[in-house]
């Protein structure tokens, strides 16, 4: 997985990355306030999807910010649109997005 910006050890992700899947089915729940079982819930949530909690290091830096923009629209719904769980994704996002332009040829030629 890209994790320049992430210093967090495999425990901590994994709390971190089950905290997001949380509030992402919170989130969703809200969304749609009249399904009551999670199994109902449209796309790949309502199919009771197991998170993969390992880690790959063949996941590019655009995947992994693609990803996390997805993630991101899902949990802005409901209360967890002030969570501190959607800040830390948004946070990632933002780390990500500098990282990808500071490596862009373009960007290290541009005037000062």
């Amino acid at each position: 997985m890209y994790q320049k910006h992430m210093v967090f050890s495999d425990k901590e992700l994994e709390y971190l990355l089950r905290d997001w899947k949380k509030k992402n089915i919170q989130a969703v729940c809200e969304r749609y306030p009249n399904i009551k079982n999670t199994d109902d819930l449209p796309g790949t949530i309502g199919q009771q999807v197991e998170m993969n909690l390992t880690f790959s290091p063949n996941v590019s830096k655009f995947q992994f910010l693609k990803s996390l923009e997805c993630l991101g629209y899902q949990m802005s719904e409901g209360s967890v649109v002030n969570s501190e769980e959607l800040k830390q994704v948004i946070s990632f996002q933002q780390k990500i997005r500098c990282d990808i332009i500071d490596g862009l040829k373009e960007y290290e030629n541009a005037t000062w």
